[in-house]
C-alpha cells in the first residue's frame, strides 16, 4: 500500500481458520488493518512473505541471512527455513527439498511445517522487518 508503513503483525495459529493481521500506519491519524485468511500453514508463510517482499526488495536476502545465522548457531537444527537454493534447506537429505520446498522471489522456503514453526517464522519475518509480532488476541482497536 503506497504511502503506508507496516507497524505490526498479529498472528492466529491456535485454531483454524489460521489468520494474520497486518497493521499499517497510513498517516498520523489513520491506521489500516489487513486481515488475511490463508488456507493452510504453507499459504500462511507464502502470504506473509508476499506482504513483506512487496515492501522491500532485499527482504528475502535479509531473512535468509537471519535464518542461516540461526541454523549455524544450533547443533540440533537439521534444516533451514529459507535459502537461496533448495539444496541448502535440508542439508543431508536433498529428497526432502524436492518434496517440501517452494520458491518465492528467487528464494526457497520449507513447506512441511507446523504451527510452532510458522510462529517462529512469523517472528523471524517481524524481526527482519523491525516490527512487533504478537498473538491476534492482543489486537485491540
Amino acid at each position: 500500500m503506497a504511502g503506508s508503513k507496516i507497524i505490526g503483525i498479529y498472528i492466529g495459529l491456535v485454531r483454524r481458520p489460521y489468520r494474520f493481521v497486518i497493521r499499517r500506519r497510513i498517516s498520523s491519524r489513520l491506521e489500516n488493518f489487513e486481515l488475511h485468511h490463508p488456507a493452510s500453514l504453507r499459504e500462511f508463510v507464502a502470504e506473509l512473505l508476499e506482504v513483506f517482499t512487496t515492501e522491500s526488495s532485499n527482504f528475502m536476502t535479509a531473512l535468509a541471512q537471519l535464518d542461516d545465522k540461526e541454523f549455524m548457531s544450533s547443533k540440533h537444527k537439521t534444516r533451514r527455513y529459507f535459502a537461496e537454493s533448495k539444496e541448502l534447506l535440508y542439508i543431508g537429505n536433498p529428497k526432502l527439498a524436492d518434496k517440501f520446498a517452494r520458491e518465492h522471489s528467487g528464494f526457497w522456503f520449507v513447506t512441511n511445517i507446523g504451527a510452532k514453526e510458522v510462529s517462529h517464522i512469523s517472528h523471524m519475518i517481524a524481526q527482519v522487518a523491525n516490527v512487533p509480532c504478537q498473538s491476534i488476541s492482543k489486537l485491540s482497536l
